[in-house]
């Protein structure tokens, strides 16, 4: 009996233990410059910034700037060509236009995510609440064709690594309660033959 209830045990803890996601939450400073994403060459050949965060396709996924006031440049540091998190002028509201690359359009000067080769998401300054749609290291840009960019923001990231799926354990489980059921009648049967 001592080896049925071995297995039972190994068989629950296989299914249950890995049915807890994990759960964690990563601050970072992405800056305009070394993050810019311009189509593919980047700055010094540096594509975004690379969070080091792997995720799965389908994993939650929530990505805020710390503070949305905060701005960066989309020209050369001289000029004062000044936007937020979702490529807006402060003073005055409205964006420089928008910029299509990479099968992507956002507003210059936007801070934009991907996870692997998936498709770019806006973060903006509302943020990013979804799921991954790719399997992947998470990087965050800044989105702009120019590399002579200033200023950086503060990023909070918030993510859900997806569990090991029931199917895996479960022939295991379903092995050690068959083993149950039959150390069980088989002990019924001796108890009634006496």
């Amino acid at each position: 009996m001592g080896i049925v209830k071995k297995l039972l045990s190994s068989a629950i803890l296989a299914v249950i233990i890995p049915q807890f996601a994990s759960a964690a939450s990563m601050v970072f400073e992405v800056e305009a410059n070394p993050h810019v994403w311009n189509g593919g060459t980047g700055y010094g050949g540096n594509l975004g910034l690379n969070t080091g965060i792997n995720l799965n396709s389908g994993d939650a996924l929530t990505v805020d700037v710390n503070d949305i006031t905060d701005t960066w440049l989309i020209c050369p540091p001289s000029s004062t060509c000044i936007v937020d998190a979702g490529g807006v002028r402060p003073a005055l509201g409205t964006t420089y236009g928008t910029y299509s690359n990479s099968g992507s359009s956002f507003a210059y000067g936007s801070l934009v995510g991907r996870v692997g080769s998936g498709d770019f998401f806006n973060v903006g300054t509302r943020g990013f609440s979804g799921f991954a749609d790719a399997t992947g290291a998470l990087s965050l840009f800044h989105w702009d064709h120019n590399v002579n960019n200033g200023g950086s923001l503060t990023v909070t990231v918030n993510y859900d690594i997806s569990p090991v799926p029931l199917p895996a354990g479960l022939p295991l489980l379903l092995g050690a309660l068959g083993l149950m059921g039959a150390a069980a009648r088989r002990r019924k049967t001796k108890r009634s033959v006496n």
